[in-house]
């Protein structure tokens, strides 16, 4: 056994100290400022963010070492709303696991042939098969026991797995904190309340389309099959739009789901709004009735609701108003039934002792039964559907009603960041440029990494999560075409960039003849040839003058050439550099020149004349 009921001495704490691994999500206490020996280890082995339901649970679970017998070695949690930054203070259990041998019943299936019934759901002949589940004997199964633990007494070499069991309430995104051998792990973890959890599928009804898809809502891509074009079947809704089936023929099937076999938990759960009471309406259902297993969400002549179960079924008294929005539920949990409703006037519900089984088959529909009797329709408006693995409990179910207005599924699901660039803008530029880049990121949850992109490369991350704040990516940027923007990741590992701003940079120098430079082809009489330039100064490095091929460079203020050469033809340009390895030349020019005087000789003797 793990708990010593005896108390021990706990040392002094001040020195403790931790090793954290975040790959591991494992943190090794040491004594003496972490000279001294280790006291004991623990590590996280629930994700650091779990999405949970609303309702007292299990919201994070790890284990611990001792590795010397130590007293209180869990000695407090804190918590912190993550939406507000605020601290909170919150209710909770701490329990180790063991397991122990649980007595469960078995059961048996008894048919027989009801000759008095003429409903032929089998295929019998001349009645209806009627099976029931009877207890039949027990067998033993070891499963896993939470058992409460208040304080945290540890024998040396002894190990406990811990969890944390609290009330979540709707909207939680909480951080906790343990103190762990007198050491708070900063590092561990949060919880987030969220509809989400064991969502199977989520059928808003949105759809109008020429087309029979049935788009599935969430992220689970169960698209549904409808009897026919959405277009045909949407009509106003409690949010956004419904469809609206007539009662005969319109329908709509779901894909097998293999999260709901046998007797398994579920919830189907969304909007009606009925306007027939006379015989039985199928809202949905799993289950192949030829097989005796199913589980379909029905009113009852009357309008009552109820399930019907393979060998009988379930109805309760509560009635759903016809011509008026009405949330409705179904769910079963651990040999228990409940039927409900969700009204301006209350929440009404009812609950029945019966197993079920489904089988593997799974069926499953909208607006009619899984079983396809040929009676078995809807006749009126559905809107909003879904179906879960487990049994949504009241707080849920109560959100989802919303004080009657209803949630689209964008509502359900947790949003992906926000995050906007603020500055700088586009800009092109001649200079080399360090510029700031200005985001404000914001998320419903927990911002987890905001990342700078230039040209779709990473350039930088900043993952310390702060939300709704401004981050800020010091950038310097040479010559060059730039993309850049922004991309922000939440817990949930949503994400979403932001506008992308383009910042171009060349830094290539201008260069120029001035008027004391001769003009192309010119012809001269004199020896010197003056070549003059302006320049952008910016990032200079060097200055070449060519002149018919032979380059005389200066890395000086020199902007005038002025040699002198020979009588001949002489071609030249100026080529300036930059420190940036950027360079531009002038256009090229020629000049003439001839410095001797003309000869004139008189040819025909006009001297004597």
């Amino acid at each position: 056994m793990f708990i010593l009921l005896s108390p021990l001495v706990m040392g002094f704490e001040f020195d403790n100290v931790k090793d954290y691994n975040p790959i591991t999500r494992e943190v090794i206490i040491t004594n003496a400022l972490g000279l001294g020996a280790d006291i004991g280890k623990a590590r996280l082995n629930t994700p650091l963010n779990v999405k949970v339901g609303a309702g007292y649970q299990k919201v994070a679970e790890f284990d611990i070492w001792a590795y010397q017998d130590y007293s209180d070695a869990l000695k407090q949690f804190t918590f912190t709303d993550m939406k507000k930054k605020e601290k909170i203070n919150r209710n909770y259990d701490l329990k180790y696991l063991t397991y122990e041998d649980v007595k469960i019943n078995d059961y048996k299936t008894e048919c027989y042939i009801d000759y008095s019934n003429p409903y032929n759901y089998n295929n019998s002949t001349n009645g209806t098969k009627i099976c029931k589940q009877i207890e039949d004997g027990f067998h033993y199964e070891n499963q896993q026991i939470w058992k409460k633990i208040n304080p945290a007494i540890l024998k040396k070499n002894e190990k406990l797995t811990i969890g944390l069991f609290t009330d979540v309430q709707i909207g939680d995104h909480v951080d906790w904190v343990p103190t762990i051998y007198g050491v708070e792990v900063e590092e561990w973890a949060s919880w987030t309340a969220s509809l989400e959890v064991s969502l199977i599928g989520y059928w808003s009804m949105d759809d109008n389309y020429a087309n029979i898809t049935v788009r599935d809502s969430s992220d689970n891509s169960y698209d549904g099959t409808a009897s026919r074009n959405s277009d045909t079947f949407s009509s106003s809704g409690l949010v956004k739009t419904s469809f609206s089936f007539d009662g005969t023929d319109e329908w709509v099937l779901l894909p097998a789901l293999a999260q709901v076999s046998g007797a398994t938990a579920r919830t189907l759960a969304g909007w009606a709004y009925q306007v027939e009471n006379s015989g039985e309406h199928y809202f949905g259902g799993w289950g192949d009735g030829a097989s005796a297993s199913c589980f379909n969400f029905k009113t009852d002549n009357g309008g009552v609701l109820g399930v019907g179960l393979y060998g009988g079924d379930l109805v309760s008294t509560i009635a759903v108003p016809l011509n008026t929005w009405t949330y409705v539920y179904a769910k079963y949990e651990s040999g228990v039934t409940m039927v409900g409703k969700i009204n301006a006037t209350g929440h009404y519900n009812t609950s029945y002792s019966r197993s079920i089984n489904t089988g593997t088959v799974n069926m499953p529909t909208l607006a009619k039964n899984s079983y396809h009797d040929a009676s078995a329709w809807f006749n009126g408006s559905l809107d909003e559907w879904g179906m879960w693995s487990k049994s949504l409990n009241i707080n849920e179910l109560e959100q989802l009603y919303n004080n009657g207005t209803g949630l689209g599924f964008d509502e359900i699901e947790s949003s992906a960041p926000n995050i906007t660039l603020n500055s700088p803008s586009s800009a092109n530029y001649t200079t080399n440029q360090n510029v700031t880049i200005n985001f404000t990121v914001w998320d419903d949850i927990n911002l987890t990494n905001v990342q700078l992109y230039v040209n779709d490369i990473l350039n930088q991350s900043n993952a310390s999560g702060i939300n709704n704040s401004n981050y800020l990516f010091d950038l310097s940027l040479t010559d060059g075409n730039y993309t850049i923007y922004g991309k922000a990741t939440d817990n949930e590992s949503k994400s979403t960039n932001s506008s992308s701003i383009q910042i171009n940079i060349d830094t290539t120098p201008n260069i120029q003849y001035t008027a004391n430079t001769e003009i192309n082809n010119y012809n001269s009489t004199t020896s010197y040839l003056p070549i003059e330039v302006t320049l952008t100064e910016t990032y200079f490095d060097t200055i070449s003058f060519n002149v018919n091929g032979t380059v005389t460079n200066y890395t000086d203020g020199t902007r005038l050439f002025n040699q002198s050469y020979a009588d001949g033809t002489y071609t030249y340009n100026v080529t300036v550099y930059t420190t940036t390895g950027q360079s531009n030349s002038t256009t090229t020019r020629t000049i003439y020149i001839d410095t001797t005087a003309p000869n004139i000789t008189d040819a025909i003797g006009l001297d004597n004349m």
